[in-house]
């Protein structure tokens, strides 16, 4: 047997890899139902972050203007 014979890739070779790849998602990563209170709860945050920052926005240009 030569060298490149022990090299070869076989056809069982790529399918245990893929199998131990399949395997190796479905243990480490979440599906979308897992993620979904995740998400609302981030987009929550977001959104309230992002209204207290526009809010002190529009507060600092109402303040600022002088009334005449």
């Amino acid at each position: 047997m030569t060298n490149s014979d022990k090299n070869k890739v076989t056809l069982r070779d790529v399918y245990q890899a893929v199998q131990d790849f399949r395997d190796e998602i479905r243990d480490t990563y979440v599906t979308k139902d897992e993620f979904r209170p995740v998400m609302k709860v981030v987009y929550g945050l977001v959104t309230l972050i992002l209204t207290v920052v526009v809010g002190a926005i529009i507060a600092l240009v109402i303040i600022k203007t002088p009334i005449v």
